[in-house]
């Protein structure tokens, strides 16, 4: 008698771990597709800044074409993709990618996004200047532009 009464306790016990399975798969879902979401924005910003490197472009183009870069989807992968779920070409950046750039932080434990997310806000902070102190040596622009540049080609490359 017994036996029949846990019947009904481990079917509701079955219902409810194939519910969380599946509220874990749905996360995962989600998790991947703010992950490709990600990678379309950087294959969108390095189109972008591609666009910077044409012959005979002013700075006023420049400027224009830098402020249209995107970080939503970074930001939405860095807030809500749980840590052990972002992909390993995300996790740090490399000290090596930038070795010839003295101005740059060389720090392993700076995540890929977090970099990413930095210098393009930057960036399009730098662009709103005017065009006096953006040409100061100080901005370092076209080095920043440069390095963003091959951060996201890096990003990219090492993407499955």
């Amino acid at each position: 008698m017994e036996l029949l009464s846990l019947v009904p306790l481990l079917n509701t016990i079955t219902c409810s771990l194939l519910e969380s399975n599946t509220k874990e798969e749905e996360l995962e879902r989600k998790e991947r597709k703010l992950q490709r979401l990600f990678l379309l924005e950087c294959q969108c910003n390095l189109k972008i800044l591609d666009t910077t490197k044409w012959k005979n472009v002013s700075d006023d183009f420049v400027n224009e074409m830098i402020k249209h870069l995107r970080t939503d989807a970074a930001q939405a992968v860095q807030c809500f993709v749980r840590k052990e779920q972002q992909p390993q070409f995300l996790q740090s950046v490399s000290t090596d990618l930038f070795s010839k750039e003295p101005s740059i932080e060389k720090d392993d434990n700076i995540p890929k996004i977090v970099s990413l997310i930095a210098r393009i806000e930057t960036l399009r902070i730098l662009s709103g200047l005017p065009p006096e102190l953006q040409r100061s040596n100080a901005t370092e622009y076209p080095i920043r532009i440069r390095n963003l540049r091959k951060l996201i080609a890096n990003i990219l490359s090492n993407a499955p």
